[in-house]
């Protein structure tokens, strides 16, 4: 999963505490591959797929000068450890990964497989399907230090593609998995869907829907219910090891739903479904819900803001919404 690593840091008690769903500087919220598990050739699957990140400032603050910094890498070291080693620094560069594979090794290769510095990215299988199998099936075998974990090789093996973004003086990073399916791997994951975001309250006629093409209004100090809709056929089925008879099993993906604002109160900052417990339309519809307590203007000056949901499967698939909101008083 995506993760906004550069927001994680411990916040002291009290008055000045903030929630993790409120923006208050610089985050990264989310990060999405277009296609999020890739295929050797075209004829299998998408064989690339493009990046792109949710990104947001304090209020007020523009991310227009944002700076970013994209790269690839096959094992990756952890957010601590070594303290030579930075945050999330790559463990295999290009010189490891062509020892590995008994490949000539540029002794000039940089660190990192780099991917640009544009606001998105695009990322290519990048070696024969084989030769992924067989480093994965290498590795298991390399002596690690302990804040280095080795990917699971079943069913394609995990990428981790870092992105770097700097504004002024702040810095984040995220981590975003997109998995290199094998030959013989016929399935590939797509990433969930939200499609449409609504608003209710005891204040409006019916139910309002939150448009990409323009602001809706709403009232200051109101407590509107918000939807977050997706289908029944985001969670898809897939099959996997069952870890107590180690048998083959059919299960869906559990969709997990997490929100993000500015100002105000939410009632929840993440909501989950879990079909294999409740499939039932009751639980999907649950699991998109959510209450925004809009701001008063004392505690929020700004009349425009955004409104985040970020959607993922656990499987690589993640995709997030974002919405325009202008306040006025009741």
């Amino acid at each position: 999963m995506a993760a906004a690593l550069g927001t994680l840091g411990v916040q002291a008690c009290g008055s000045d505490f903030t929630e993790y769903y409120e923006i208050d500087r610089l985050r990264l919220l989310a990060m999405s591959a277009e296609h999020p598990w890739l295929t050797e050739t075209a004829t299998a699957g998408p064989t690339s797929t493009e990046l792109s990140a949710l990104i947001a400032n304090a209020p007020g603050t523009s991310t227009s000068a944002a700076r970013f910094e994209w790269s690839w890498c096959p094992v990756r070291a952890g957010s601590t450890g070594d303290s030579n080693v930075g945050p999330y620094e790559c463990a295999f560069g290009p010189r490891e990964l062509s020892e590995i594979l008994g490949q000539p090794a540029d002794p000039n290769a940089p660190s990192e497989f780099p991917m640009g510095t544009a606001a998105t990215a695009s990322l290519d299988y990048p070696l024969p399907s084989s030769q992924v199998r067989a480093f994965c099936e290498q590795i298991q075998g390399v002596e690690l230090p302990a804040f280095i974990s080795v990917p699971n090789c079943d069913g394609g093996y995990p990428v981790s593609v870092r992105l770097i973004v700097r504004q002024g003086s702040e810095e984040v990073i995220g981590i975003k998995d997109v998995r290199l399916t094998y030959e013989d791997s016929p399935v590939i994951n797509t990433n969930p869907q939200i499609t449409r975001l609504t608003v209710t309250s005891s204040v409006t006629e019916g139910e309002l829907v939150l448009s990409d093409s323009g602001p809706t209004e709403l009232l200051r100090n109101v407590e509107y219910s918000l939807h977050a809709e997706f289908s029944d056929a985001q969670s898809e089925t897939y099959t996997r090891e069952d870890p107590t008879t180690k048998m083959d099993e059919q299960v869906r993906e559990t969709l997990v739903l997490s929100w993000f604002i500015e100002g105000g109160k939410l009632d929840n900052t993440r909501r989950s479904w879990l079909p294999n417990e409740d499939a039932s339309a009751e639980a999907r519809e649950r699991a998109g819900g959510n209450v925004w307590t809009t701001p008063k203007a004392v505690d929020f000056s700004p009349t425009d803001t955004r409104i985040h949901v970020v959607i993922r499967d656990g499987r690589e698939g993640t995709t997030f919404i974002s919405r325009r909101i202008t306040f006025k008083e009741p």
